[in-house]
């Protein structure tokens, strides 16, 4: 079975796991830095390992960030969640992690998303290699509620370090989703991912071409975008 089957089968199947409510992920805070002129150069959530190494039931947590950010980068808002089972069944490789969705809406259209006649997005729209499942909600498409609808990675060889989801909400491109698995934090690794970008996004502001997963020395792990570049 190819990974991208794969990863479309987590997001059906994960409906199903445990019926558990996610509880408030603790301690994260959002962050802008930029350089002498005032741009933008990295959109991240901090969270403490202490909160890192607490957590021990699916929780999540949504943050907004400076105006910087959402006046010059695709960034809007980011929603991060923690799976503490991974997902079911085991056979797909689920284990506990992160998945960091930086999102291109404001939260009240986010939540809005209904997925009910979602339509595929046209090609320019979705980055090279990306493939997007059926659009109908879960658990039998890959739409998810106050989310969209998700568009998978063909190339990547692991389901939760050094791959990203794409979002779609209308046809648009809506977030980004990287995910990481918890081992990782906690061993304080380094991951960095590649943001592949579609050849048009719908809009003009700046497009983040990696996500950089980093332990900082103030006992923090960060979830950070970075190399903004221009985008239409």
């Amino acid at each position: 079975m190819s990974l991208t089957r794969n990863l479309a089968m987590l997001l059906v199947v994960g409906s199903f796991a445990c019926g558990e409510e996610y509880a408030e992920m603790k301690g994260v805070t959002s962050h802008v830095l930029t350089d002498s002129e005032g741009n933008v150069i990295e959109v991240l959530l901090k969270m403490p390992m202490v909160h890192v190494e607490q957590l021990d039931r699916p929780a999540e947590a949504t943050v907004e960030f400076d105006q910087a950010a959402l006046e010059q980068t695709y960034v809007n808002h980011a929603s991060i969640t923690f799976t503490e089972q991974g997902h079911v069944p085991w056979s797909l490789e689920g284990r506990p992690h992160f998945e960091v969705h930086y999102h291109g809406i404001g939260q009240d259209s986010r939540t809005a998303i209904d997925c009910e006649a979602e339509p595929k997005p046209a090609a320019e729209r979705v980055p090279p290699d990306y493939e997007v499942s059926d659009t109908s909600a879960k658990p039998f498409g890959s739409c998810e509620v106050g989310m969209g609808v998700h568009a998978f990675d063909t190339r990547a060889t692991d389901l939760f370090t050094g791959v990203t989801n794409m979002g779609y909400h209308d046809g648009e491109l809506t977030f980004v989703e990287p995910m990481i698995d918890r081992d990782s934090v906690l061993a304080h690794a380094t991951v960095e991912i590649e943001i592949r970008r579609p050849a048009q996004l719908g809009r003009v502001t700046r497009w983040p071409e990696r996500f950089i997963g980093r332990y900082d020395a103030d006992d923090t792990y960060h979830f950070a975008l970075t190399d903004f570049t221009s985008i239409e």
